[in-house]
């Protein structure tokens, strides 16, 4: 796989540490095969501002919605073949009302309160395509 960059999409966080990894980083050869075929296969936790930017990179020029910030609370993770990234999934804080998700539930206005903060809403999801 190879990828040119996106600029238009690539403002906004740091671009020399982002393009310098994502460069280095991102697999630039076609994958074939199924996932047994791949290992090993790692999703790890975004640490530090050169992973951030490889994950906005990923998200903004392989994601439909691409790169918004995110505000609250999130988690961040990249998919890893060998040293390549190949995909990006994010995780933010719940909608703090949802009518549907709060009466599924069952859960009253204080007990929404107080257990919000385990609920995630899947933010981004992509794996890198050619």
């Amino acid at each position: 796989m190879k990828y040119a960059l996106n600029q238009e999409r690539y403002e906004g966080y740091e671009k020399s540490i982002a393009q310098e990894l994502y460069l280095k980083r991102v697999k630039e050869e076609r994958i074939k095969g199924g996932l047994s075929d791949l290992k090993p296969v790692e999703i790890r936790l975004v640490k530090g501002e050169a992973e951030s930017g490889l994950w906005k990179q990923l998200v903004s020029t392989h994601h439909y919605l691409g790169y918004k910030r995110a505000w609250g609370r999130r988690l961040r993770y990249l998919v890893w073949v060998g040293d390549g990234a190949i995909g990006a999934i994010g995780w933010k804080s719940g909608a703090l009302k949802l009518q549907s998700r709060d009466y599924f539930i069952g859960w009253s206005v204080v007990q929404r309160k107080q257990y919000l903060f385990h609920i995630l809403n899947n933010d981004r999801f992509v794996i890198a395509e050619e």
